[in-house]
């Protein structure tokens, strides 16, 4: 019987990660901001303010998932997201935003790590971790699929009033709760509460040059990611993009991401971990390179660059990670890294945001394949140097 729970995880974290990314907003949300007279210097500040309540939270609300429960922490996530989504509905000024911004960065830094960890663990349950890369791109391709969808009717939504999408968003996310409640815990989690938790993930990370490394290097392609997909839309509004096409084109990049990820296991079993970061890092400098020289619509097709990575990049870094780690440590050390993550965007995205205000896409670009490109070098050659002296030759 509770192998049928676990098995039962399998499907529940799918789903869980399909409404949570069924985001109708999304695709317009810079000109939804631009509508209440938020500038893309402001929208950039929003968005580091959203990744600095992440950082504060990040690393606590791991170690509360790993002191009492993922199931709990997804739970009240859940309810954070939720109070977020409506504050944003009522939203008219950039104060407003900013309520709204730090109500999901409590629930976001709350469900951080614990969907990874959940489903880690109940394959541990059911003694099918080898089959971790398979089961997170399943995952996340629910995500994408439903982040896809949710740009066409999001985009449509946006005809009739820029602010009816996060309503109807607000609504749906209601599914998300009898999901979450029905989730069977691991009983690698149920553990005595240890209250010294936080400090031991803390050290141990620090002590492994290997998983720290590694965690530095995908939180800074991640971060690189991040802060392109905030430029998409201001890129297409240089275009002159209609935007009745808007949800539309967010919708083929989520798609694409969703086929691309039926790739995921090949692409990990076809290269050894060395190969694999250098080509995140190769993937994530010739897209915005090739940006910066582009000026017509046929710069779309660089999109798919970036979409690829995030599509190979997701399932292998959090495969990589969760080997290195303990259970009872995992959410909390996966919250590090994305507590790494936000650090980076915190510092570079605000920057990015001025000079696409003040100058064009293409100067950002460019700026970010300097930042970007030069920093992933030096992370890069950080993790190679661990990775060679740990004997870590093996194919993923």
């Amino acid at each position: 019987m509770l192998s049928l729970s676990y098995s039962g995880n399998l499907l529940k974290l799918p789903l869980i990660q399909a409404f949570r990314w069924f985001l109708l907003g999304l695709p317009i949300a810079v000109i939804f901001y631009q509508d209440n007279g938020i500038n893309l210097s402001e929208v950039f500040l929003i968005q580091a303010f959203f990744s600095f309540v992440i950082l504060v939270c990040e690393v606590p609300s791991g170690s509360f998932a790993d002191h009492f429960s993922y199931k709990k922490s997804l739970l009240f996530g859940a309810v954070f997201i939720f109070l977020g989504n409506w504050t944003y509905v009522f939203s008219t000024e950039f104060n407003h935003f900013l309520v709204g911004v730090f109500l999901l960065g409590v629930g976001s830094s709350l469900v951080s790590g614990c969907d990874s960890a959940l489903l880690y663990d109940s394959l541990l349950e059911l003694k099918k971790e080898g089959e971790y890369i398979d089961y997170d791109s399943k995952m996340y391709r629910a995500a994408y699929y439903a982040e896809g969808f949710a740009g066409i009717v999001g985009g449509a939504l946006a005809l009739y009033s820029l602010r009816t999408p996060y309503i109807a968003q607000a609504i749906i996310f209601l599914f998300i709760f009898p999901l979450i409640l029905s989730i069977k815990e691991p009983t690698l989690t149920q553990k005595a509460q240890k209250p010294s938790s936080m400090k031991n993930a803390i050290g141990f990370l620090f002590a492994d040059k290997k998983l720290l490394s590694l965690c530095l290097f995908f939180a800074w392609i991640n971060a690189a990611g991040i802060t392109f997909v905030w430029q998409v839309q201001a890129y297409l509004k240089q275009l002159q993009w209609p935007l009745a096409y808007f949800g539309l084109t967010w919708a083929i990049l989520q798609f694409s991401t969703g086929i691309f990820s039926n790739f995921t296991p090949k692409f990990a079993k076809s290269l050894n971990l060395k190969q694999s970061l250098f080509a995140f890092l190769a993937f994530i400098s010739m897209g915005y390179l090739g940006l910066t020289y582009n000026y017509s619509p046929y710069g779309f097709i660089l999109f798919f660059l970036f979409f690829f990575n995030r599509a190979m990049m997701g399932p292998i870094s959090r495969n990589t990670i969760n080997d290195l780690i303990p259970s009872e440590l995992r959410a909390t050390i996966l919250s590090i890294k994305t507590l790494f993550m936000r650090v980076f965007f915190c510092c570079i995205g605000p920057y990015i945001g001025a000079i696409v205000d003040t100058q064009n896409s293409n100067v950002a670009f460019f700026n970010c394949f300097i930042i970007f490109g030069t920093g992933g070098l030096a992370l890069l050659y950080f993790c190679m140097k661990h990775i060679t002296s740990l004997h870590t030759e093996t194919k993923l």
